[in-house]
């Protein structure tokens, strides 16, 4: 008698162990596994296109090319914080900015992996002419290419403490982050 109940018990729980893991989806493969993780550190190396608020008759006097990198740490899917350095060339002088971002992101999963995101922060511009403080906020999305590669575009507006009237300005970013 006992040799029955336990050999009844015995297969019952072997299955129950075997099941453990991701549920299968409703075609019997095994669930995907998120592009963003909970717990990511990314490095960042972007171009870049800002353009000011500053006119000179009638035309955008300050506007120029340039790249950076950065390197972000999501401590959520959904959260992260970041540091970046950039510089531009700005008829014939450069700018260089330091700042401290905020991320908010939304990932969506499937066959294709993306994540729009807002961005927040501050910094520090340093340039030939004058140093400022400054804050921005923007949007953007982060494409997952592959499993820990993304193509990403954003942009933001920064409004700069500059010693000239008008003197905030927009900056458009692309570039490639590689997550670890």
């Amino acid at each position: 008698m006992k040799k029955t109940i336990l050999s009844a018990i015995v297969p019952l729980i072997l299955s129950t162990v075997g099941h453990a893991g991701s549920p299968p989806d409703s075609k019997g493969a095994p669930a995907l596994q998120p592009c963003y993780a909970d717990s990511e550190l990314t490095l960042d190396v972007f171009g870049g296109f800002f353009t000011s608020e500053t006119r000179l008759n009638g035309v955008n006097a300050d506007h120029g090319w340039g790249g950076g990198i950065g390197v972000n740490y999501f401590f959520h899917r959904h959260f992260g914080i970041g540091v970046e350095g950039s510089g531009f060339a700005v008829d014939g002088r450069s700018n260089e900015f330091v700042n401290l971002n905020a991320y908010l992101r939304f990932p969506i999963e499937g066959k294709i992996c993306f994540a729009p995101y807002l961005i927040a922060g501050g910094g520090w511009e340093f340039s030939d002419i004058h140093d400022n403080l400054h804050g921005h906020a923007g949007l953007g999305v982060d494409f997952r290419v592959a499993a820990k590669v993304s193509l990403f575009t954003d942009i933001r507006y920064t409004w700069t403490g500059g010693p000239r009237v008008n003197n905030d300005f927009a900056l458009v970013r692309t570039g490639v982050s590689f997550a670890f």
